[in-house]
């Protein structure tokens, strides 16, 4: 696994490439938390770009480096995921607790997902509709026989 950094006006900007598995997931977190120390930014970016496969690990790597942020009072700013290791990152819910950049590609993504042709993608976007709310049961729950508490008729 390889990682390419720099430093603009207190902006840390990492770019990750390779595999992010447990056999390298230890290396990542190491690395950027001696990068992080280094520098001391107030915003840290995560760019998976080059990432070709991530596992679970990833999840780590995303949240020991969004401590370490929290612990300067920065930001975490994860971008350009490609679809495999957002998917990852998509079922551990971690764009509730951490910023994902919009782009151009996460556009292609949803479209895909929702196996709408680019050609084929709507003109303006579509709006959800509220559903109706649902009668509320009565208090008196029915019960079957077999779920009763009364005893079984002999024959």
């Amino acid at each position: 696994m390889n990682l390419t950094s720099y430093v603009q006006d207190r902006q840390l900007t990492i770019a990750l490439r390779g595999e992010i598995d447990h056999h390298a997931a230890r290396e990542i977190m190491q690395a950027l938390s001696a990068k992080i120390d280094l520098y001391l930014p107030l915003r840290c970016i995560l760019d998976f770009r080059d990432v070709t496969f991530m596992d679970s690990s990833g999840i780590a790597v995303v949240i020991h480096t969004l401590r370490r942020m929290n612990t300067l009072q920065g930001r975490l700013l994860l971008q350009n995921i490609p679809p495999q290791p957002y998917k990852v990152l998509r079922a551990a819910g971690i764009e509730k607790i951490t910023e994902i950049r919009e782009d151009a590609t996460d556009e292609e993504r949803k479209l895909h997902e929702s196996g709408i042709s680019p050609a084929a993608r709507p003109m303006r976007p579509l709006r959800a509709l509220p559903l109706p709310a649902l009668p509320r049961s009565s208090t008196r729950r029915s019960t079957s026989w077999a779920t009763s508490r009364r005893p079984c008729p002999r024959p």
